[in-house]
């Protein structure tokens, strides 16, 4: 699929362009381009915030994101909400242009001791310093291979 076969939705279509899909567990996420800035970035799809509390609870993980500052965590760069009826918004994010862990495992890589070892100390660095560099602390509710 081409760039070009993708329907960019109207709130977005001013300021990016599709690349290609990076889906790699649920929902939509794309790689695009910033027609501003020229950067790369993430756009995912959020949909069914159908509720108050549902938009609520989007809401306080935004200002969560846009007061981490991580090497490792995605930058929070900017919501986008949709004006159509079907209330999906678009969250853009700093692109790290870097396989994932389950990327690895699904062509069968096999970790010796000291690459897991290092994945760990890395993994854990970052944990740490959410824990400890935040007036309350932050958990990362979906850890698994794909996000790491």
């Amino acid at each position: 699929m081409s760039h070009r076969d993708i329907q960019i939705p109207e709130a977005l279509r001013n300021n990016y362009i599709y690349l290609r899909s990076l889906n790699e567990g649920s929902g939509k996420i794309w790689l695009a381009k910033d027609l501003h800035s020229e950067e790369s970035v993430v756009i995912r799809e959020i949909n069914g915030l159908s509720s108050y509390e549902a938009v609520e609870q989007l809401q306080h993980e935004i200002e969560k994101l846009k007061s981490v500052h991580v090497r490792g965590v995605p930058k929070y760069y900017n919501l986008v909400q949709a004006s159509s009826p079907e209330l999906t918004s678009y969250l853009i994010q700093e692109y790290i242009p870097y396989p994932s862990l389950q990327s690895y495992l699904d062509k069968g890589q096999i970790f010796s001791e000291r690459d897991v070892l290092n994945i760990l100390y890395y993994l854990g660095e970052i944990l740490h310093e959410l824990q400890d560099s935040y007036p309350a602390p932050i958990l990362h509710r979906d850890i698994k291979p794909s996000n790491i």
